[in-house]
């Protein structure tokens, strides 16, 4: 179960936050066809001013993330803006959860 849609709900709310770090970790590939980036639109509409989001995703190549982020049209813009930066196959820094 993600726990994606609960914090975009909360971020919708916030009016101040000027940098946001989302690190995603699949724990097999077969999970990417399955994971559902649309809760992230709602970032493209959020009252906040995020000034830069930083999109950190394991094992995937930044060519299949910006493939599939490119269908949500508030996403690609942020993309397209510098505000949205994707790092692709490396873990969120602090996050030691996962060690390779």
């Amino acid at each position: 179960m993600s726990s994606l849609p609960s914090a975009v709900e909360i971020l919708k709310t916030a009016s101040s936050l000027q940098h946001l770090t989302i690190g995603i970790c699949l724990e097999a590939h077969s999970f990417w066809a399955k994971l559902d980036f649309a809760p992230l639109k709602a970032l493209a509409k959020s009252p906040a001013s995020f000034h830069h989001i930083d999109l950190y995703v394991r094992d995937i190549t930044h060519t299949r993330i910006v493939s599939k982020l490119s269908r949500y049209k508030g996403l690609k813009k942020l993309i397209k803006q510098g505000v949205l930066v994707i790092h692709a196959e490396v873990t969120a820094p602090g996050n030691s959860r996962y060690v390779w």
